[in-house]
């Protein structure tokens, strides 16, 4: 039990918002005598809130999600390979509907044609021109086939697999001003 700075009441400490910066960790004022404050400051700046939370939300939860993903690596391999165990047949059937795209995709691409890629970049990856005799590489979509890309010789092209691992959806060009940004 506290007594509410507002109205001087005791009351339950489930009736107070809680506030980190206080040593009771309970804002002083009550819900109920804080609500017709906080209600008309929403009111009077409704505009100007919305627009702050919208542009913090997407540059802030970008942020937040790269921090996480920092931070948890282990832990997220850790349950993509427990997910994977536990769901082979998941996996399998992703993976079947993906070949089964790709196949069904307008203008099928030669066999080999990796060694054309290979050739005409210098054996480079598309993206940050490591070395692909050291790196290994993989054959990536520029625009991928989730995203509408077609598997034709023009959407193909070698990277490494570093840079397709983390590339996933995004397109060559979101790609490249991923890299720039680094």
């Amino acid at each position: 039990m506290r007594v509410c700075s507002g109205c001087g009441e005791n009351k339950d400490d489930k009736d107070f918002h809680r506030d980190t910066r206080s040593k009771s960790g309970l804002q002083s004022g009550c819900k109920s005598c804080r609500r017709p404050g906080l209600e008309k400051y929403y009111q009077e700046n409704k505009k100007k809130i919305l627009e702050y939370q919208k542009g913090l939300n997407k540059e802030h939860r970008a942020e937040i999600n790269r921090r996480s993903r920092e931070n948890n690596l282990e832990a997220r391999l850790e349950y993509s390979r427990n997910y994977y165990q536990n769901n082979k047949d998941k996996h399998r059937e992703r993976q079947r509907r993906r070949r089964a795209r790709k196949r069904s995709q307008v203008g099928n691409v030669p066999a080999g044609y990796e060694l054309i890629l290979w050739r005409d970049k210098g054996g480079k990856c598309f993206y940050c021109h490591t070395d692909l005799r050291e790196a290994g590489f993989h054959e990536d979509h520029k625009t991928p086939l989730s995203r509408g890309g077609f598997h034709t010789k023009k959407n193909l092209c070698l990277a490494c697999p570093s840079c397709n691992l983390r590339k996933h959806t995004k397109t060559d060009a979101e790609f490249l001003r991923v890299l720039s940004n680094e």
